[in-house]
């Protein structure tokens, strides 16, 4: 038998330890709380930037001091997958 491992992001979740989904059984849970407030690494994993560019990106929003890239989860979020506003004219066809 093989083990699948799918993560989920959710405010809450209905599922329970012995539930059937997709053809499988649950058979273990396990809930990760996320901190109030990130580093750039944390960032870099879970969103596929470089740190760098993190810094660079969220700069207006760092909290800590000289050398520390300490940045509010929810802010850091909203900063990082937000589309960029297109300028200019709609493109005619």
């Amino acid at each position: 038998m093989t083990i699948f491992i799918i993560a989920l992001e959710a405010d809450s979740l209905d599922l329970k330890l012995g539930d059937e989904i997709y053809g499988g059984r649950v058979i273990k849970l396990e809930a990760e709380l996320e901190p109030e407030k990130v580093s750039a690494s944390w960032l870099a994993q879970r969103y596929d930037f470089s740190p760098q560019h993190i810094r660079n990106a969220l700069s207006d929003i760092k909290q800590g001091g000289s050398g520390k890239y300490v940045y509010p989860r929810l802010q850091a979020i909203q900063l990082l997958t937000q589309k960029p506003k297109r300028r200019g004219a709609p493109k005619k066809n």
